[in-house]
């Protein structure tokens, strides 16, 4: 889909030079969202903020320096698209399922006034002053990919929700890694291979978004449509947008928290072999948008 202008091929860039990440920088992360939260809503490890909410349902950072991150990557990845799916001008009404900070929410009620757009995290991060049509709500939803568990049950529950007409749209990361020129080192290799293995003991499927398709066609959806990006590891990829994208996420990989000492102490092996350099990994990500049929009923 070229005229997605998404990035389908990474070329190595043998003049690389280190790209300032889109704006963000190591420790110093500009915020949307409010980080002055009560402490009993949070608990803090390694420097880092996580969810007390429904403890350990989400195991990343919830803090602005993560979110922020993750919101920017997007960005650069959709240039400056919010979504894929084919919307209306007048769409009405909007869920965000995994809001973070709002950043995304905030745009989308910009450019969409006459659309209503509900937003569900875990953390109450979000503006506490927000325009007349967003509304925040705090409950037990979070990334997709990190936390469904039974697939088929959300696509009734969207189902069941989305009005006649209406659209859903996924965009989730495809674990693991890929490098195609044998440049990645051996702790990062170790960690790439090992995360897949240690997400699916707790029951969760990074890939479980390619298994969407058919649940979606099974229950009525039409229209299905689904597009594919890279996003490089590091500003090693030649093109301007491929190496912001690859700094960012860099970044974004490289702070993320984790609890057990034995673990850190090869996630920083890890961040280090990452920021140095000549490592050409990349990840796939998803994005994937299907229609509830005008005359379908519930």
């Amino acid at each position: 889909m070229a005229e997605m202008d998404l990035i389908s091929y990474l070329e190595v860039d043998t003049d690389s030079t280190p790209t300032d990440a889109g704006g963000v920088t190591h420790g110093d992360t500009a915020a949307v969202g409010s980080d002055h939260v009560a402490d009993a809503d949070y608990k803090l490890q390694h420097g880092r903020r996580y969810h007390a909410f429904r403890d350990s349902k989400y195991s990343l950072p919830n803090d602005s320096k993560e979110s922020e991150l993750q919101h920017r990557v997007w960005q650069l990845s959709l240039s400056d698209r919010l979504h894929l799916a084919p919307l209306g001008p007048n769409t009405p009404r909007t869920l965000d399922i995994g809001c973070g900070t709002g950043a995304w929410v905030l745009e989308f009620a910009a450019r969409y006034p006459h659309s209503h757009v509900t937003s569900i995290d875990l953390s109450a991060i979000q503006p506490t002053t927000t325009p007349p049509n967003v509304n925040f709500e705090i409950s037990d939803i979070w990334t997709i990919a990190i936390g469904v568990n039974d697939w088929p049950k959300l696509v009734t529950n969207i189902w069941e929700n989305l009005e006649p007409g209406g659209w859903v749209e996924f965009q989730e990361l495809l674990s693991p890694f890929y490098c195609d020129d044998d440049t990645m080192p051996p702790a990062f290799r170790l960690w790439n291979e090992t995360f897949p293995v240690a997400t699916a003991k707790v029951v969760l499927r990074l890939e479980a978004i390619l298994g969407v398709p058919p649940l979606l066609e099974e229950r009525g959806f039409v229209a299905l449509g689904s597009a594919t990006t890279k996003w490089p590891l590091g500003p090693w990829a030649k093109g301007e947008r491929e190496k912001q994208i690859g700094a960012v996420f860099q970044e974004s990989l490289c702070v993320m928290g984790w609890t057990e000492d034995a673990v850190r102490q090869h996630i920083v092996k890890v961040e280090n072999e990452i920021r140095a350099g000549g490592t050409h990994a990349y990840i796939n990500v998803n994005f994937l948008w299907a229609q509830k049929p005008h005359d379908a009923t519930k």
